[in-house]
């Protein structure tokens, strides 16, 4: 009923295991690496699908019809689809379509993140070489993230301003202003 009763005590490791604390350590700092880059593919992702968002209304837009400023759009939203898919999987809707879709880098980094953290340390020098590999090819796709959102998205703003395309549209989407 209302009686509880508290005790201290120690969690010791298996004394038949040799695993010292820097492996333990290794194996977190492993792990931290993994779970960054992971973190950090999807908060790039969300980056690029809200500029996407923002340049496909901006090209909706019924008074636009600078060709200038709408192929830029398209080659952003081409970029941005090509870099997404080798980042994330986004056909995926159940646990089954692994089998019909394949893994895209942040699925590769959670099934070696997987692997380190399911195994006792030391971490092996295959899991090592792979999570390295991979942390790497993020370094390497963020570059081209960056490239889009700093470089083509100012473009795109440049051409935006020196049309003089004004911010607030006063045409509604589809129509056209009549002729005089």
């Amino acid at each position: 009923g209302k009686e509880s009763e508290t005790k201290e005590f120690e969690i010791k490791n298996d004394p038949r295991q040799t695993t010292s604390a820097d492996d333990f350590n290794e194996q977190q700092s492993i792990l931290a690496q993994l779970k960054t880059s992971i973190d950090d593919i999807y908060e790039q992702v969300k980056k690029m699908r809200y500029v996407k968002e923002q340049a496909n209304a901006f090209s909706k837009r019924g008074d636009l019809e600078n060709k200038e400023i709408k192929d830029k759009i398209n080659s952003i939203n081409k970029n941005i689809d090509s870099l997404e898919a080798m980042l994330v999987q986004s056909k995926t809707k159940t646990f089954q379509d692994v089998i019909n879709f394949e893994n895209q880098l942040d699925g590769k980094l959670k099934h070696v993140m997987d692997v380190v953290d399911d195994a006792v340390p030391p971490v092996t020098q295959g899991q090592k070489v792979r999570a390295n590999d991979l942390i790497k090819e993020w370094v390497t796709q963020k570059a081209a993230v960056n490239r889009i959102i700093q470089e083509e998205v100012k473009e795109l703003n440049n051409l935006i301003q020196k049309n003089q395309v004004p911010f607030i549209s006063t045409q509604p989407t589809g129509s056209k202003v009549p002729a005089k």
